[in-house]
């Protein structure tokens, strides 16, 4: 059995009739492997989904990366429109300052974005050229004075500390401008990969992008350690 047979029998299993039904429906359009990283994946609602399916038909070649269980998540793997490698994060996980910690400045906490494509430099796909990040905004709490404020603090200090700028998505808006959203991706890609073409890899070995922490790490003690979390590759590890 592959590793993508694998996924998608433990990302199915746990999906509800409803959710089965949903995921089959979206593979006409997406094929099963996207409709199941999406509806398996925690914290998706429809909506959400929608989005996010639409975005990616922008990217060719779509297979599996790697994926975990307990909670679900699953990374896929992708080329840009001109060739560029892409790994496609749901839910992308995203250190937060230990400075910010209200609780306990020693102990890693996360923010999360709901859609990061992580672009790679053509020539050696281990160096990380851009990320664009997409949050959809579709719990109310997202359109509160104090949810506004939370969300515009987290977008600048993500930007200051990884330099990934996310961008917000509506129901509203998505339904009379989504050639605008799929531009600004494409628009975001298309100027990161030209600049990196312009850059040695030493430079581009330097941005804050591939100098953060990785976000497949996760805090089991208090102190700060850290352990992997067990991810099963569908490609060797030194290959991608």
């Amino acid at each position: 059995m592959t590793a993508e047979q694998r996924f998608l029998e433990q990302f199915s299993k746990n999906l509800s009739k409803k959710k089965s039904k949903k995921v089959k429906r979206l593979s006409k359009s997406n094929g099963l492997l996207v409709s199941t990283a999406l509806y398996g994946s925690s914290r998706t609602s429809d909506a959400e989904v929608h989005v996010v399916s639409a975005l990616l038909k922008q990217f060719n070649s779509i297979e599996l990366y790697a994926f975990k269980t307990a909670p679900n998540k699953v990374i896929l793997k992708a080329k840009t429109q001109d060739g560029h490698p892409v790994l496609i994060h749901p839910q992308y996980r995203i250190p937060k300052p230990l400075r910010l910690n209200v609780k306990n400045l020693k102990r890693q906490d996360y923010w999360y974005v709901d859609l990061a494509i992580e672009i790679f430099d053509k020539k050696t796909d281990s160096v990380v050229i851009g990320i664009w990040a997409m949050e959809y905004d579709g719990h109310p709490d997202h359109f509160t004075e104090s949810g506004i404020k939370r969300d515009r603090f987290r977008d600048m200090v993500i930007n200051t500390e990884t330099d990934i700028f996310c961008i917000h998505v509506t129901k509203e808006r998505w339904a009379s401008d989504q050639n605008e959203y799929i531009s600004n991706m494409l628009r975001f890609i298309e100027r990161r990969t030209r600049d990196a073409s312009f850059m040695s890899l030493s430079d581009l070995k330097l941005r804050d992008v591939n100098l953060m922490s990785s976000p497949e790490l996760e805090i089991v003690n208090d102190n700060g350690t850290m352990r992997a979390i067990p991810w099963e590759f569908a490609v060797p590890e030194e290959n991608t």
